[in-house]
């Protein structure tokens, strides 16, 4: 059974803006997780949390109050974190329907060989849990002019699916890829339709970590962050981290350019969010324009925290 740490903290209130964008910004809760590594993906379905790391063996099923519900064994492992020559490196995923049944998609970064997998659970039998190969899709990626493979996020419209590719310093583009919601079932025809995502000009480089979709408003979230490091392989000195979001999102496919209509700042705002490296974000609550969100952070020290955050979008 994972330790919890769990504390509240006090209301925060964050104005910024990228282009004319306003917003408020409240964080609600925070909680430390420290038997559980490396959290890079979240999920929030029917009430549940789902969180994997990217070399945990194991998923956590969390309720609405982060207490623990249920774990699903991913891999064999006997020691806590997966060599990172081996793991999957789980850093993407979202919630798919699949001949009409609600799934778990968990997608390896592909930035090596033993990454080119993803894992598809049936939520509701966990235990149907399908491991399959990407190679296929992810070669025709970098086929199509992604220098570094990197995936780290991924959200479903329903009508389509939404990765996106981090850079680095080496490297300093991140990419939207909007392909077919099931594109793992015909890799070698789904569509490579690729886009170079603009953020504000800042330093050092801040790379895309996670993504969500709002249907209501056609809004895609993201999480963003700067690591020191010139590769999609190596970890490197953890600095800032973001929110940013995309208006109108399903009028960007076919573009060469997306440009973020708003980004924010966390570490600029609040000490909890100093030396936190923001994972993955997902959505479980959408009224009007206020949104609750849920963020997982992993500092490459063998556990992960979540955060409950308010947020509004103008």
């Amino acid at each position: 059974m994972a330790k919890w740490k769990n504390r509240l903290v006090v209301s925060l209130i964050i104005m910024s803006s990228c282009k004319t964008a306003s917003t408020n910004l409240q964080v609600e809760k925070i909680l430390l997780l420290e038997d559980f590594p490396s959290g890079s993906s979240l999920e929030y379905y029917d009430n549940k949390f789902y969180l994997s790391g990217d070399d945990a063996s194991k998923l956590l099923i969390l309720d609405t109050g982060y207490n623990l519900i249920d774990s699903v064994a991913l891999f064999e492992s006997e020691v806590k974190r997966i060599a990172k020559a081996v793991k999957a490196d789980l850093e993407a995923s979202a919630i798919v329907t699949v001949n009409g049944t609600p799934h778990l998609v968990l997608i390896g970064s592909a930035s090596l060989l033993t990454r080119e997998k993803m894992l598809l659970l049936p939520v509701h039998d966990t235990a149907a849990m399908q491991l399959l190969s990407t190679s296929n899709y992810f070669n025709r990626l970098s086929k199509a002019g992604l220098e570094d493979v990197n995936i780290e996020g991924a959200a479903s419209t329903g009508k389509f699916m939404i990765l996106g590719n981090r850079g680095n310093l080496k490297h300093p583009y991140n990419h939207l890829v909007f392909t077919q919601p099931d594109f793992w079932l015909h890799q070698e025809t789904a569509a490579v339709d690729t886009a170079i995502l603009v953020l504000p000009p800042h330093k050092p480089f801040a790379g895309i970590s996670g993504m969500a979709y709002i249907e209501e408003e056609d809004l895609l979230l993201f999480t963003a962050s700067t690591e020191l490091t010139g590769s999609s392989f190596d970890d490197g000195e953890i600095g800032d981290s973001y929110i940013g979001w995309i208006k109108n999102i399903s009028d960007k496919t076919g573009t060469k350019k997306v440009v973020a209509d708003g980004f924010i700042n966390l570490s600029d705002h609040h000490t909890s969010f100093s030396g936190e490296k923001i994972e993955s974000v997902c959505v479980s609550h959408s009224e009007m324009n206020r949104h609750t969100i849920h963020l997982v952070s992993d500092n490459d020290n063998g556990v992960s925290k979540l955060f409950k955050v308010s947020v509004t979008i103008n």
